[in-house]
């Protein structure tokens, strides 16, 4: 079979991709569980149609520098979706207090006061690097090397784009932190966020296998979710 090809989505495509993502991050340890009576995968949802109106931007209103929200499809049916945007963007404003707010409805004030604390950690960085903010595949097509083909793909744009690195951020105890790892990316920091430890993981694209992603031994990923600022 033919490797999907993966394209840059049209907003025409933004709730599709919605879905793939609310379905991948739902369980998620760092997406709070559903209230009884809530719609399936309805934190997971939220937190996700948040991060996306807020980066990726919506009409008359543009989102994070470098941002390009990315899918592969199967069968005509959206599998594998990523979004990406330059490292160092942070909202402002509405913006900020609109995510804020969204926020604060999933996860409580503790925990909200905990992820900003932990949030304002992150290392501006001296070098120019586009960040993985999410990625999610679908259950019925994972382990078919969508999440591996999508993350080369991206290290392909960064440095068609002239970056130094690709970062993303992963919480430690998932099937993701080990597929990143396989994938060449290192921890360069860890921290404790709602009781689990969170890496902010890094890829210097002058270190990956030759220009087109050379593969690795494992035929599949394993990567139900990726990485997620949650």
């Amino acid at each position: 079979m033919a490797e999907p090809q993966i394209v840059q989505l049209a907003e025409a495509d933004h709730a599709e991709a919605l879905e793939v993502l609310a379905e991948s991050f739902a369980g998620h340890p760092m997406v709070p569980p559903d209230k009884p009576g809530k719609p399936e995968h309805h934190n997971a949802r939220l937190m996700m149609g948040t991060l996306l109106e807020v980066f990726a931007g919506r009409p008359g209103k543009p989102g994070a520098p470098g941002a390009r929200l990315l899918g592969s499809r199967i069968d005509g049916e959206l599998a594998c979706v990523a979004f990406v945007h330059d490292y160092g963007f942070e909202p402002k404003g509405l913006d900020m207090a609109r995510m804020a707010w969204q926020m604060l409805r999933v996860m409580g004030p503790r925990k909200l006061v905990g992820s900003i604390r932990v949030m304002s950690e992150k290392h501006p960085g001296d070098d120019r690097r586009l960040e993985l903010l999410i990625l999610g595949t679908r259950a019925q097509f994972q382990q078919r090397g969508l999440g591996r083909a999508m993350v080369r793909h991206i290290s392909e744009l960064a440095a068609q784009g002239g970056y130094a690195a690709v970062t993303l951020e992963a919480a430690k105890e998932t099937p993701a932190f080990g597929f990143y790892e396989r994938e060449g990316f290192v921890v360069e920091k860890e921290r404790a966020l709602h009781g689990q430890p969170l890496c902010w993981m890094r890829r210097d694209l002058a270190s990956r296998d030759g220009a087109s992603g050379a593969e690795k031994p494992e035929p599949t990923d394993d990567a139900a979710a990726g990485a997620a600022a949650v």
